[in-house]
């Protein structure tokens, strides 16, 4: 004699629609799966786009840099005229 119904059957059912091949569960892992690939990219976007902010800095930096070298260059050449 199988049983089709009664509170074991039904928490079979319950339990299929929750952990069971296509169940809610296996569809919000894959979900998080995605979003954790998806965090990834973006992560991996991120770190090329500071690595290039870094680069750009270092460069007016170096532009900067030059350009108050030239400056104290100049000052202290005042300076010898004016003596």
């Amino acid at each position: 004699m199988v049983k089709t119904s009664g509170a074991a059957i039904a928490t079979v059912s319950t339990l299929k629609l929750a952990i069971g091949p296509g169940s809610f569960i296996e569809m919000r892992l894959k979900q998080n799966d995605q979003k954790t690939e998806d965090n990834h990219k973006k992560v991996d976007e991120m770190t090329r786009d500071l690595g290039e902010f870094e680069v750009q800095q270092r460069i007016k930096y170096g532009k900067m840099n030059q350009a108050i070298q030239q400056s104290d260059s100049q000052r202290k050449w005042l300076e010898g005229q004016a003596h």
